[in-house]
C-alpha cells in the first residue's frame, strides 16, 4: 500500500518550497529560537509569500522574527547580494538557508542601516552574544534566542529541565 500513497505524495524541490529558513553556525554551534506559540525550539524562518524565491523567504522570517519590523526590499535585496549561504538543503518542504555568525553580524550591521526602531533591544545588537543576551523577554514570536551544540542526538537531561524551571 505504501507504492500507492507515495504516488500522490509531493516532491519538493527549491522552485516549489512551502516554507524558508535561516541557519546560523561555526559547525560546532547552531542559533536557535524559542517558539511562543509551541514553546519550542527551532529555527527561524517562516512560510513563503507569493512568488519569493527561499533566499528572499529566509531573509524576510529572519529580519520579521528577530526584530519584530517588516524589512523594506532595499534592505532584502542587499542581503541578497552580500552575503552568500555557505550551504542550502531541505527538509521537506522547508528550505533551509545556512550562513556563518560572521555572516550574521554583517546581516545585523545592514538590518540596524535600514530598520532602527525595534522593540526587542534597547540598543540594536551588533553580534551574536548582544543579539541572544540583550534581547527582552516580551511577547513575540520568538520569546529567546540560544546557542546549541551542533551534534546528533542531543537531549536535554530531565533534571536539568527541572532546574531550569525552578529559575522562574
Amino acid at each position: 500500500m505504501e507504492w500507492f500513497t507515495n504516488l500522490f505524495k509531493e516532491e519538493y524541490t527549491l522552485e516549489n518550497f512551502k516554507a524558508a529558513g535561516c541557519l546560523f553556525t561555526n559547525n560546532v554551534h547552531v542559533l536557535g529560537a524559542l517558539q511562543k506559540k509551541s514553546q519550542k525550539i527551532s529555527g527561524i524562518g517562516g512560510k513563503r509569500e507569493e512568488n519569493e524565491t527561499y533566499i528572499q523567504t529566509a531573509l524576510r522570517e529572519l529580519v520579521e522574527e528577530l526584530f519584530e519590523v517588516n524589512p523594506p526590499e532595499t534592505l532584502l535585496c542587499t542581503l541578497q547580494d552580500i552575503v552568500n549561504p555557505k550551504k542550502v538543503f531541505m527538509n521537506n518542504s522547508y528550505v533551509n538557508v545556512v550562513y556563518s555568525f560572521d555572516d550574521l553580524e554583517m546581516i545585523l550591521t545592514f538590518v540596524k542601516y535600514y530598520c532602527k526602531d525595534t522593540t526587542l533591544y534597547n540598543t540594536f545588537p551588533t553580534n551574536c552574544m548582544t543579539l541572544i543576551m540583550d534581547r527582552k523577554n516580551v511577547s513575540s514570536e520568538i520569546r529567546q534566542l540560544v546557542l546549541l551544540p551542533c551534534e546528533k542526538n542531543v537531549c536535554i537531561d530531565l533534571e536539568f529541565i527541572k532546574d531550569i524551571t525552578s529559575l522562574v
